[in-house]
């Protein structure tokens, strides 16, 4: 099991969480990370080989690149026709409903925010927060993000 995500939070401040989704385990992102695993190796044996020939650095760094761009691009999930919705608890009690707005459905981009309002009333404590995404094939939940609150020197 592993830990949770923490996030260290000054109260009274404005809270803004910007998220791209991916899925780094579909079939066609794991396919492209085998092929990163191999250029990778290529670019690797490159570097230490015995006369290093330049060339073939340049080559196989290019070709490591690109297969790079390419996982990059296939873990990103389009979240067209999602809807999410993200709240802070505590002992299983919501705090604050956050504002979720979708910043670039095909890129799978949003922010999650509350305003310094919102924040300011939070108790110096630590909090989870997960988002809900309702989706076409069903819903679903995040991993539970801890929220560490601690009191500021400004806002208290």
């Amino acid at each position: 099991m592993t830990d949770s995500p923490k996030i260290l939070f000054k109260r009274g401040d404005t809270f803004k969480l910007d998220i791209t989704i991916t899925d780094p385990n579909s079939t066609a992102a794991l396919a492209a990370a085998a092929d990163l695993v191999i250029t990778e190796a290529a670019y690797q044996a490159a570097l230490i080989a015995d006369p290093v020939v330049p060339q073939d650095v340049i080559d196989t760094e290019a070709a490591r690149d690109v297969d790079q761009a390419e996982y990059d691009a296939l873990i990103i999930v389009d979240i067209t026709g999602w809807t999410i919705t993200s709240k802070l608890t505590w002992c299983g009690s919501a705090i604050t409903t956050f504002t979720v707005a979708i910043v670039s459905a095909v890129a799978g981009t949003l922010t999650i925010s509350a305003l310094p309002a919102a924040t300011l009333p939070w108790k110096i404590r630590e909090h989870q927060m997960d988002m809900l995404f309702v989706r076409p094939a069903g819903s679903t939940s995040s991993e539970t993000i801890i929220i560490d609150v601690e009191r500021g020197p400004t806002n208290g």
